[in-house]
C-alpha cells in the first residue's frame, strides 16, 4: 500500500517517542531531494545517543525514518543545507506531530535566534507524493525555504515560496479518525469521508466491519489496531516480485508470509532497500557514478575558469577605444608622459589613458592595438574551448542519467564501454569495449491507448540506433528539452497524427528524463527527418528543427494509458 495517514501517525508517535527533546548536531544533504538530521538525544539512563532521521523528496519514493545508513556531505554544500544549518543547528525538538490525518508531519524546535531570544522554528515535512516537500518556517509562521519552491503559475491555491505566509495542504472537510467525532459516519459516505485512508486501509476496515457487523465498530476496531503498539508493521514480496507493506498485518490479506519489524523507520528502510534495483547497491555502479560526478565537477570549475578569462577579455577590449583615441591626438602626445587626458569618442566624456614614459608616442598607440588584438584572439579562442566544455558536461550529465536507469548488464556494459573508449574509464572497463559491438541491448517498446508503438532508447547507443537506424522520416521523435534523457519514437507512416498519441509520447519522453515524476516538463517534438546527428560529436548528440513543444505530466500515471510490450 502507499505511505497513507495511518502508517504516518505510527511513524509520528515512534520519531516523537525517540527523538524528542533531542538537539539537531549535524546537518547534510546527500542528494537533491534527501536531507539527513544527526540527532543527540538522553536515554532513560541519562546517556546520549546519536540517531539519524533520514527524508526523502523524491516524488516516487516520499519517505521518513530513522536510520544506521552512513551518509557523506557534499564537497560542495547545497544552498538549502547551508540555510537549514543556519537556522537549526543546536535546535532542541520540543514536538513532533502530525497534521490531522494527513501525510504532514510538523516538527517544532526551541532555538535561539540572532538575538538570542529563545524562539520556535518549524520544519514540516510533506510526504504526499510527487508534491512531497521540505519546508523551513521561522518564529513568525514565515516560510525561510522549501526545496521545491511553488509560485502562482504551479498553483493559485497554495504558494511555497521564501517569505510568504506557511499555510498547511488543504484537507477538505475529511474526518481523522484519531481526534474527529465519528457519528456521522455510515455506510455511503465512509469511503469519502474518512481522511488519509489508503484503499487497502479501507478493505481492511470493511473486512473489519463484516466481522464486527458495522461499519462504525468496523472504524473504531482499525483505529484500536492502528494505536496498539504491539502490533508492528509488516511487509511482503508476492511471486511477482513486488513487494507491498501495511501498518500491521491486515486481516483481509489472510497471508501469513510475512516479515514483521520492530519499527515504522526499520519497514521503511528495508522496503526501500528491496525496491531499490541492484544496481544502487552494487560497488561497480557505486564507483562509476562517482567517477562521472568527478569529471562533471571539474568540467563545472573549468567553465567558471574559462568565463573569468573571457569577462578579462572583453573588459580588455576597451584597449582599441585607446588606440583610436591615442591616434587621433597623437599630436599632443610627448615622449616621457606618462598619461593624457583626452575626450572619448563614444561617450564625449573626459577620458585618463595611461602612457609608457619610455614608448615613442607610436609606440604606445601601437602597444594598445595590440593589446586588443590579444584580447580579441583570447575570447574567441576561449569561447570555443567553453562551447566544448559545455558539450562535455551535457554529455557526462545524460550518461549519468543512463547509470542512474540502467536495468540490464547489457546496457550496463554498453556505457562503460563507450566511456572507456572516450578515456573516462580505464583498467578492467577498457575490455567491454570490444564486446559491445557485438550486440546491441534491446530498447523498451510500448503501445499508446490507441494502438500506436512508441520505441524508448535507454542509453546514447540505442537512442543513436533507433534515431539514425530504425526510424523513418515522417516517425515523431520527443525529447525532454535542454535536459538529459531518452530518444522517443512515435511510429507513424503519415504526416498527420493524433494528438492523444502525441501527448502520451511526450509522457513517456517526460517520464524517461532527469524530471522524472515533476508534474510539468517541457518536451519538444518533430520529424524524425528533421532530426540530425552532428558529424564528430559524441553518442547521442543530435539537432533538430521545425520542432513543437508540449509540456506534460512526467508521473508514473501515463503507465495507466500506455502498455509495454514484453
Amino acid at each position: 500500500m502507499p505511505l497513507d495517514g495511518m502508517l504516518v501517525h505510527k511513524l509520528t508517535d515512534e520519531l516523537s517517542s525517540s527523538l524528542k527533546g533531542g538537539k539537531i548536531e549535524k546537518i547534510i544533504q546527500p542528494e537533491k531531494n534527501e536531507m539527513c538530521f544527526l540527532i543527540r538525544v538522553t536515554d532513560s539512563n541519562g546517556r546520549y545517543l546519536n540517531k539519524k532521521l533520514y527524508i526523502s523528496a523524491q516524488p516516487s519514493n516520499a519517505r521518513m525514518n530513522l536510520t544506521n545508513r552512513d551518509f557523506s556531505a557534499n564537497q560542495a554544500p547545497r544552498a538549502f543545507a547551508m540555510l537549514a544549518r543556519k537556522h537549526f543547528i543546536g535546535a532542541r525538538i520540543i514536538d513532533i506531530a502530525q497534521n490531522g490525518a494527513d501525510r504532514v508531519v510538523t516538527f517544532t524546535f526551541s532555538v535561539r535566534n540572532d538575538m538570542h531570544d529563545l524562539v520556535e522554528k518549524k520544519i514540516i515535512v510533506e510526504l504526499t507524493g510527487k508534491y512531497c516537500n521540505i519546508v523551513f518556517v521561522d518564529e513568525n509562521g514565515i516560510v525561510l525555504d522549501a526545496l521545491r519552491h511553488v509560485d502562482m503559475e504551479m498553483s493559485q491555491q497554495r504558494l511555497l515560496l521564501p517569505g510568504v505566509i506557511y499555510e498547511y495542504p488543504s484537507v477538505s472537510d475529511k474526518i481523522n479518525i484519531f481526534s474527529d467525532d465519528l457519528s456521522n459516519i455510515n455506510e455511503e459516505n465512509y469511503k469519502s469521508k474518512l481522511a488519509g485512508i489508503s484503499q487497502a486501509s479501507l478493505k481492511e476496515i470493511e473486512h473489519l466491519s463484516k466481522v464486527l457487523g458495522s461499519i462504525s465498530n468496523g472504524i473504531e476496531e482499525y483505529k484500536k489496531r492502528i494505536l496498539n503498539t504491539e502490533l508492528r508493521p509488516v511487509y511482503y514480496t508476492d511471486n511477482s516480485g513486488k513487494t507491498d507493506f501495511y501498518a500491521y498485518n491486515y486481516e483481509f490479506l489472510q497471508n501469513s508470509n510475512v516479515t514483521v519489524c520492530n519499527s515504522v523507520s526499520e519497514l521503511l528502510e528495508n522496503v526501500a532497500q528491496i525496491k531499490g534495483s541492484a544496481k544502487s547497491n552494487s560497488e561497480a555502479y557505486s564507483i562509476l557514478s562517482k567517477t562521472i560526478k568527478t569529471y562533471i565537477s571539474r568540467i563545472d570549475k573549468k567553465i567558471c575558469a574559462l568565463q573569468s578569462d573571457i569577462d578579462r577579455a572583453e573588459k580588455n577590449e576597451v584597449y582599441r577605444n585607446y588606440g583610436d583615441i591615442l591616434a587621433a591626438n597623437i599630436y599632443r602626445i610627448k615622449k616621457g608622459m606618462d598619461k593624457i587626458d583626452c575626450e572619448d569618442f563614444t561617450t564625449g566624456e573626459s577620458i585618463t589613458i595611461p602612457l609608457d614614459i619610455h614608448m615613442h608616442p607610436s609606440k604606445n598607440i601601437e602597444r594598445y592595438y595590440k593589446l586588443y588584438a590579444k584580447a580579441k584572439r583570447t575570447k574567441v579562442a576561449v569561447t570555443e574551448q567553453l562551447e566544448l566544455a559545455g558539450k562535455e558536461q551535457e554529455y557526462l550529465a545524460g550518461q549519468l542519467y543512463n547509470i542512474e536507469n540502467v536495468q540490464t548488464g547489457e546496457e550496463f556494459d554498453e556505457i562503460t564501454s563507450e566511456l572507456a573508449a572516450l578515456g573516462y574509464l580505464k583498467g578492467k572497463y577498457i575490455k567491454n569495449t570490444r564486446q559491445s559491438k557485438k550486440r546491441l541491448s534491446k530498447h523498451e517498446e510500448y503501445v499508446t491507448s490507441e494502438g500506436y508503438t512508441l520505441l524508448v532508447g535507454k542509453n546514447n547507443k540505442q537512442n543513436d540506433y533507433l534515431t539514425h537506424t530504425v526510424a523513418q522520416g515522417y516517425d515523431i521523435w520527443f525529447h525532454a528539452k535542454d535536459m538529459p534523457g531518452s530518444h522517443v519514437i512515435l511510429k507513424n507512416s503519415k504526416k498527420e497524427f493524433p494528438d492523444n498519441a502525441v501527448v502520451e509520447a511526450a509522457s513517456l519522453a517526460a517520464y524517461f528524463s532527469s524530471q522524472r515524476e515533476q508534474y510539468k516538463v517541457s518536451v519538444d517534438y518533430c520529424f524524425v527527418k528533421n532530426v540530425k546527428k552532428v558529424p564528430g560529436t559524441m553518442s547521442g548528440f543530435v539537432t533538430y528543427d521545425n520542432y513543437y513543444t508540449v509540456i506534460v505530466d512526467g508521473t508514473s500515471k501515463i503507465f495507466k494509458k500506455i502498455t509495454k510490450k514484453s
